[in-house]
């Protein structure tokens, strides 16, 4: 399961460029980088593999003083979708 979080609800000229870079470091290259690190491995598994990600209302929807939030988990709902289509494995099942 990944599950990895910070919020920074703020209007988008109230955040540094550090507070964006958080976020999305945090909120999805986190997600990004530990899948890579794990999946060789995954794929040598003989059984049924679920990798889950945490997800959030905010995949779903944008919200006031979500910018970077959203985005982030936005990010994290399509890198789902994608490695979905991407990982050609019957026994690899990509959930959020």
């Amino acid at each position: 399961m990944n599950n990895a979080g910070i919020g920074k609800m703020a209007f988008l000229e109230q955040l540094s460029v550090a507070d964006m870079r958080l976020v999305m470091e945090t909120n999805f290259f986190s997600h990004a980088i530990v899948t890579k690190a794990f999946l060789p491995q995954l794929k040598k598994q003989k059984s049924l593999v679920d990798i889950v990600f945490t997800g959030s209302e905010a995949a779903l929807v944008g919200a006031r003083q979500g910018s970077i939030y959203c985005a982030s988990k936005f990010a994290v709902r399509g890198f789902v979708q994608a490695m979905r289509m991407s990982v050609q494995d019957p026994r690899l099942e990509f959930r959020s």
